[in-house]
């Protein structure tokens, strides 16, 4: 379906009346997946206040009967927001169009804000957008007022296994155009087994999974807002905390990544969340760095192979880096690094 202007102003109709209309509507960068945003301008009206002068509208051009974005969307967004999480609301839904009228929440992207910082306020922005973590490990977490889409999926071995396999087929052999043997195909799937199994053991909280600065955006001085939490489900307290500060985006000095993990394993602690020590919590955020950072080469592969969208692969050296990294602090993936460490080594 084209989305045209009739479709947009019957969506604005039923989120603020017949005199509410559009007088500007531009699009706006997306993001990986197949929806596409764009900025409406609104006008009309008689309750001053009442409209605001900006949205968004978000559209999901699958079909309603495979609704794999929308009604999770709502129902994740009335969640959070009920649990305080900063999240857009949603003024109306036309869902045979798959269109979304949503809060606009700026361009103030942590990415950005990030990168233009500080020492002092770059550790206030990841302070800001840590404690979101905790506020969804403790109360999104919660089957209140209702379980959530997101309470009924879980990152268990077959999902952590299947995005290992998602990296093999569509970065390793599809991007990188490499062979490896049986024998190394074997060997590579039964270190990613083990690393997996050791992650969907651990205890789960509510995860957004796809937690790094390009879904974050800021308001007032620090105040973090999210988007892109359809695909919520529940995992390990580490999976959005590895997201956010190893990055494929962004580059953050080991010290304080260091420094940023202690204190929100405190937090977690302080919040009655069941995280183990230092030294385990540790552990555990390499073993879900090298995992997600796997994920992510995947979804990069992904998208420049299939999608034609090459601008995801500035990001493929860093986060590479990174999983060669957490694998030599991980003396057990020892046999995981031998096979999958030449592979990573000659993409660099």
């Amino acid at each position: 379906m084209t989305l045209h202007a009739g479709r947009i102003a019957g969506t604005i109709r039923l989120a603020f009346g017949g005199e509410v209309d559009a007088t500007r509507v531009e699009h706006l960068a997306g993001d990986a997946s197949v929806r596409s945003f764009h900025r409406v301008w609104l006008g009309g009206g008689g309750g001053a206040g009442e409209v605001p002068a900006t949205a968004v509208l978000m559209r999901d051009p699958r079909p309603a009967a495979d609704d794999g974005c929308g009604d999770d969307f709502v129902a994740l967004e009335r969640h959070l927001r009920h649990h305080g999480v900063g999240v857009p609301a949603v003024y109306a839904r036309d869902r045979d169009a798959g269109l979304y009228l949503l809060e606009d929440l700026g361009d103030r992207v942590l990415q950005d804000e990030v990168k233009e910082a500080g020492a002092v306020r770059r550790r206030e922005l990841y302070r800001a957008a840590l404690e979101v973590l905790v506020v969804l490990a403790r109360d999104a977490s919660r089957l209140d007022p209702r379980p959530t889409p997101a309470h009924g999926r879980a990152f268990d071995e077959a999902k952590l296994g299947w995005e290992m396999e998602f990296f093999l087929t569509h970065t390793v052999q599809g991007l990188w155009q490499m062979k490896p043997t049986e024998g190394d195909l074997a060997a590579l799937r039964a270190g990613f087994a083990g690393l997996v199994s050791a992650l969907a053991a651990l205890p789960r909280v509510f995860t957004h999974r796809d937690y790094h600065s390009r879904n974050l955006l800021v308001q007032g001085e620090s105040s973090i807002r999210v988007v892109d939490f359809q695909d919520a489900r529940m995992g390990p307290a580490v999976y959005d905390v590895a997201s956010l500060l190893r990055d494929s985006y962004l580059d953050l000095d080991e010290d304080e990544n260091a420094s940023l993990l202690e204190e929100h394993r405190l937090r977690l602690l302080e919040a009655g969340i069941d995280v183990p020590g230092r030294d385990a919590f540790v552990g555990d955020y390499d073993r879900m760095s090298v995992q997600r950072g796997l994920k992510a080469l995947g979804t990069f592969g992904y998208m420049a192979t299939q999608r034609r969208k090459t601008g995801y692969l500035e990001a493929v050296p860093r986060t590479l880096a990174r999983v060669r990294a957490a694998l030599v602090r991980l003396p057990e993936l020892d046999v995981l690094r031998t096979h999958l460490d030449p592979i990573l080594g000659s993409n660099l």
